[in-house]
């Protein structure tokens, strides 16, 4: 959600701007914000029978939330330091991915998933961590690009019958490249990826989340595609009172009209 100053304009300031920050206080005063958690365990911090210590494959049914396409059924969970690869670290809630992360081609090219059927509509939030594994082969000059993991994060509406087919909608994909070399926009090599009202649920709709490995740097179908800090939010607005709504749109009108007079 985007807040806009409304006040006196500065020198040079349009009516356009000044109208469009009085109408983002109308939006803003008569709705209310409010949010759910959409997934579980999207940090992969939830504990769980046989999680290992710091790495290693477990089966999906074993891990809290999360389901897989991959034909084992098996998901690799990796801890802080395993392999030499640190969790993010980040200072924000979005940021801090914790001490365990996913690595989504464990065996095979894959995708990690969530199906949830949301209890209330708005439109839809998300933030995810996604770093890439990367691979440098000492013999050769490094390339960048085999630095480089691709993942494709889509939103699905699973339709009226509540399940994956042929006649489910995508509603928003995004492909992401991430190395896995630590820039200073991100948390251990972990880049932040974010999107703000990207689709609309309906109250009721079953959704897919999905995080899709496209390819490696490293080539190799069993790794790569680090994820961590997966999230949803959903901003539902209440309508308010009509003499509410009344009042703002008054009050709103006559500083317009204020203003144009100056």
């Amino acid at each position: 959600m985007i807040f806009q100053y409304v006040g006196t304009p500065m020198p040079g300031a349009s009516k356009n701007k000044v109208i469009t920050s009085a109408l983002s206080a109308m939006a803003l005063l008569c709705g209310v914000a409010s949010a759910q958690n959409l997934l579980i365990n999207g940090d992969f911090e939830s504990d769980y029978t046989g999680r290992p210590a710091i790495g290693g494959q477990q089966f999906s049914t074993n891990v809290p939330g999360w389901q897989t396409t991959a034909s084992d059924g098996k998901i690799e969970i990796w801890g802080d330091g395993f392999r030499g690869v640190n969790s993010a670290n980040g200072t924000t809630t979005a940021t801090d991915g914790g001490d365990y992360f996913a690595e989504i081609n464990a065996t095979q090219v894959s995708t990690l998933f969530q199906d949830v059927t949301f209890t209330e509509g708005g439109l839809i939030d998300y933030t995810f961590l996604h770093r890439g594994r990367g691979y440098n082969d000492p013999s050769t000059v490094i390339n960048p690009d085999r630095l480089n993991d691709v993942m494709t994060f889509s939103i699905t509406d699973l339709g009226a019958n509540g399940t994956y087919d042929a006649t489910d909608t995508v509603l928003f994909s995004r492909t992401v490249t991430t190395d896995n070399i630590n820039d200073s926009n991100e948390f251990n090599g972990f880049a932040l990826y974010q999107g703000v009202d990207i689709a609309t649920a309906i109250a009721g709709g079953t959704y897919r989340f999905s995080y899709e490995a496209v390819s490696t740097g490293s080539g190799l179908v069993a790794s790569g595609n680090f994820i961590d800090n997966a999230g949803f939010g959903i901003t539902g607005v209440a309508i308010p009172e009509p003499s509410s709504t009344l009042l703002v749109m008054i009050g709103s009108i006559a500083g317009l009209v204020g203003y144009r007079r100056r």
